[in-house]
C-alpha cells in the first residue's frame, strides 16, 4: 500500500509524532536512545523518498514540534547539523526534485492534488458531519 515515494514519505512522516511521543513517556536510558535513532533515521528516510509533499510535511510537522519541545537549543542545533549535512550529502536528483517545488503550476500532478484538496474542503464545508460520501447520494 506505501510502494510510492509519497505514500510512503507521507506515512514515515507520520508515524514521527509517535515515535516522539513513545520517546518522551519512556524515561529509561535503554529506551530512549534507540526511539531517538529512530526518529532520527526515520526524518532521514523520509527526505530521501524524493518526495515533495513529505518534505513539506515534515517541516510542517517539525514546526509544531519545535512548538511543543522543552529543549529548543539542543533541537535547534541538531537541525542545524541535519541540514548542514543533508546540503553535504545530498546527491544532485534530490535538490533537483525539491527544486520543482517552485513550479508547481507547471506540473500536472501537483495541480490535481491541489484540485482535490479544493474540492474535500468545499465537501467538508457543505456536509460537515458526514463529509462527501454516504449523504451526496441522498440528497433531495
Amino acid at each position: 500500500m506505501i510502494g510510492d515515494n509519497n505514500h510512503l514519505g507521507v506515512a514515515l512522516t507520520m508515524i514521527l509524532p509517535l515515535v516522539f511521543y513513545l520517546q518522551y513517556r519512556y524515561t529509561q536510558p535503554y529506551l530512549k536512545w534507540p526511539l531517538r535513532a529512530l526518529i532520527g533515521f526515520t526524518m532521514i528516510g523520509t527526505l530521501f523518498t524524493y518526495s515533495r509533499g513529505a518534505l513539506l510535511a515534515l517541516a510542517a510537522m517539525g514546526s509544531v514540534l519545535w512548538i511543543r519541545v522543552r529543549h529548543k537549543i539542543a533541537i535547534g542545533m541538531a537541525v542545524v547539523v541535519a541540514v548542514v549535512g543533508l546540503l553535504a550529502f545530498a546527491p544532485e536528483q534530490w535538490f533537483g526534485r525539491v527544486q520543482t517545488i517552485q513550479t508547481y503550476g507547471e506540473d500536472e500532478s501537483a495541480q490535481s492534488r491541489l484540485w482535490m484538496w479544493r474540492m474535500s474542503w468545499a465537501m467538508a464545508l457543505k456536509h460537515p458531519i458526514t463529509g462527501g460520501g454516504i449523504s451526496l447520494g441522498m440528497e433531495r
